[in-house]
């Protein structure tokens, strides 16, 4: 991943000007032509935040050993599996879990 040292408000500018795919490739979200610059540093702004908070949730699930989410997935799909299930077939998938 390319890091920016720095950013003129022509290049920035550039970018809004741009097709959405750019965009989203370049800043991770739309930014439209017709807002005022105002409006541009409020939704940047936002739009950080929200990436912040992303970053630092992520960061806490890479943490996350590979066997709990491993189990957890599995409980999650058992249960997922289940709420359609008659009370006899989830005996009888309990009973065929355990073995």
């Amino acid at each position: 991943m390319e890091i920016v040292n720095n950013v003129t408000a022509k290049e920035f500018i550039q970018v809004v000007f741009s097709n959405r795919q750019e965009q989203s490739n370049v800043v991770g979200k739309w930014f439209s032509p017709k807002e005022t610059g105002e409006q541009i540093k409020t939704k940047a702004k936002k739009y950080l935040a929200n990436y912040q908070n992303y970053v630092s949730y992520l960061e806490k699930v890479v943490q996350l050993p590979v066997e709990d989410l491993d189990k957890e997935l599995f409980k999650a799909k058992i249960q997922q599996q289940s709420k359609n299930m008659s009370d006899e077939e989830k005996q009888l998938m309990i009973q065929t879990l355990q073995g």
